[in-house]
């Protein structure tokens, strides 16, 4: 009888998926994206996410775990997960919405103490990926941001660029 098969048998999908499944199966993705050059798409890499049906309530760690593998990679990293969380809010089938990214990226600014641990440019990694999420448009212009994600926002480009102007930061 099909009704009685044991959790056992069950297949496991979207919202029934732990949390560690879930991160690993992003981060898959993701990692695809970085190392493929173009192909997949951000735009392919986002519908794919999209057809997974991940659970929605990990939405905003996607943009904390993102942000933690951009903080131990180059440059041209950085910028690729800040385009690619970007195209994961501002698809046409977008994955995450402007309380998911706005979320995210203040889960990603409270843990920058933690990220520093290992990186020490990490606090510039964050700002450049919230402020490359803002420029484009991820929310709009009259979304009130959380405080810290304001506050973040608005003073810590003159801070980090006045602490350094000329280098690029290292993972």
């Amino acid at each position: 009888n099909a009704s009685s098969s044991s959790s056992s048998d069950r297949i496991v999908r979207g919202n029934d998926l732990p949390r560690p499944l879930v991160k690993k199966k992003f981060l898959e993705c993701l990692e695809e994206f970085l190392a493929n050059d173009g192909n997949p798409t951000k735009a392919d890499a986002v519908n794919t996410l999209v057809d997974m049906g991940l659970p929605r309530k990990y939405f905003p760690d996607f943009l904390v775990w993102s942000i933690s593998l951009a903080c131990d990679r180059d440059f041209k990293t950085h910028r690729l997960v800040a385009e690619m969380l970007v195209e994961m809010r501002r698809a046409k089938r977008p994955l995450i919405s402007e309380s998911d990214i706005i979320a995210g990226l203040e889960l990603s600014r409270e843990r920058i103490p933690d990220l520093e641990i290992d990186c020490p440019g990490a606090r510039k990694v964050v700002h450049m990926i919230c402020t490359h999420c803002k420029e484009s448009g991820c929310w709009a212009k009259v979304t009130v941001l959380p405080e810290g994600l304001a506050t973040f926002l608005d003073a810590s480009g003159s801070a980090a660029a006045a602490e350094d102007s000329t280098s690029e930061v290292e993972a």
